[in-house]
C-alpha cells in the first residue's frame, strides 16, 4: 500500500513539474526525445506566457486627462494567434461612448457592457470599461485593402470631461502584453505626514500602545506603504483596513502633540479592537 501511494505522489509530481518547464530548457536537457512516448509532448506551444516580458502594461492618466504616452504616437497593441488582449479603463473610472476599428477584417472586438453601436440595438446608458481584442483568420471585405495593422479609437467619459485614445493594432507571431491598463495618476506623497505617522507608530510600540506583530501592525505597516508609494491619504486607509480616527491619532502623537485621549492605557488597542 505504502509503495502505491509512493508510486502515484511521484507520477503527480513529475506531471506537475512538466507545467513549470519552458520548452526551451526540456530540449536543453534532452527531454524531448522520443518522438513517440505517449508521455511526452511532440511540439510545444507556438506562444508559451513564460516568454512575456510582462502580461500588463500599465499607462498612468495625467491630471489633464491626456495619456502620458504621446497620442501622436499610437499604443501598440501586437496581437498574435490564439492570444487576446484587453484594454482597461477601470481604475480611471472612465466608461467607453465610441469606439472605431478602421479595418477590421483580422480583428474581433468586444467590451464588458452595453456600448450603443456595438451589437443589436441602442443602449440606455452606456457602461462598458473593458475592450477585448482578438485576431481572426482575414475576412475578404469589399472596399478594404488588406494590410497588417489598422487604427483603434476608442472615446471614453468621466467625470473631469471626455477623452480619446489611439491604438496601433497590428499582426504579431507572439504576445506582448495581454492587457492595457490605464491608471490615475499617484499623488506625491507628502513625506512630513508619513514621516510623522511612522514616528507615532513606533511610539506606540514604544509605550505599549500598539502589540508588536499584532495584525494591527501589519495593517498600520501596509498603510504606511501605501502613502510612500503616492495613493491618497483616505483611499490608502481604506485600503489597509484601518480608520482615519486612527491615522490622527497615529498623526499626533508622531508630532509629540499629548492631548487627555493619547494618554489612555492601551489606546491602539482598544481602536483595534473596535474596528473588527
Amino acid at each position: 500500500m505504502k509503495r502505491l501511494i509512493f508510486t502515484l505522489g511521484l507520477t503527480n509530481l513529475i506531471a506537475l513539474g512538466s507545467l513549470f518547464t519552458p520548452p526551451a530548457l526540456g530540449e536543453a536537457f534532452g527531454m524531448d526525445g522520443d518522438k513517440n512516448s505517449p508521455h511526452l509532448p511532440t511540439s510545444s506551444p507556438p506562444h508559451p506566457l513564460w516568454l512575456l516580458s510582462s502580461a500588463v502594461r500599465r499607462v498612468t492618466v495625467s491630471q489633464s486627462h491626456s495619456t502620458s504616452t504621446p497620442q501622436d504616437e499610437p499604443i501598440l497593441i501586437e496581437l498574435a494567434p490564439g492570444y487576446g488582449v484587453n484594454i482597461s479603463f477601470i481604475p480611471t473610472g472612465e466608461v467607453i461612448e465610441k469606439v472605431w476599428l478602421d479595418n477590421p477584417s483580422f480583428v474581433t472586438l468586444d467590451v464588458d457592457g452595453c456600448l450603443s453601436g456595438l451589437g443589436e440595438g441602442d443602449c440606455e446608458r452606456n457602461e462598458a470599461t473593458v475592450v477585448h481584442l482578438r485576431r481572426i483568420e482575414r475576412l475578404e471585405i469589399p472596399g478594404l485593402l488588406p494590410t497588417d495593422s489598422t487604427l483603434l479609437t476608442v472615446v471614453t467619459r468621466s467625470s473631469t470631461g471626455r477623452q480619446f485614445y489611439l491604438f496601433q493594432v497590428a499582426l504579431a507571431q507572439s504576445p506582448n502584453h495581454l492587457v492595457i491598463e490605464f491608471a490615475p495618476p499617484s499623488v506625491k506623497p507628502d513625506w512630513i505626514l508619513i514621516e510623522a505617522i511612522s514616528q507615532g507608530v513606533q511610539r506606540a510600540l514604544t509605550e505599549n500602545l500598539l502589540s508588536g506583530g499584532s495584525p494591527l501592525q501589519g495593517r498600520l505597516e501596509n498603510f504606511i506603504n501605501l502613502l510612500r508609494s503616492g495613493v491618497e491619504l483616505s483611499t490608502a486607509a481604506r485600503e489597509a483596513g484601518i480608520s482615519m480616527a486612527l491615522v490622527e491619532r497615529l498623526q499626533a502623537m508622531g508630532n509629540y502633540i499629548n492631548p487627555a485621549t493619547l494618554l489612555e492605557t492601551n489606546l491602539v488597542d482598544q481602536v483595534d479592537e473596535a474596528e473588527k
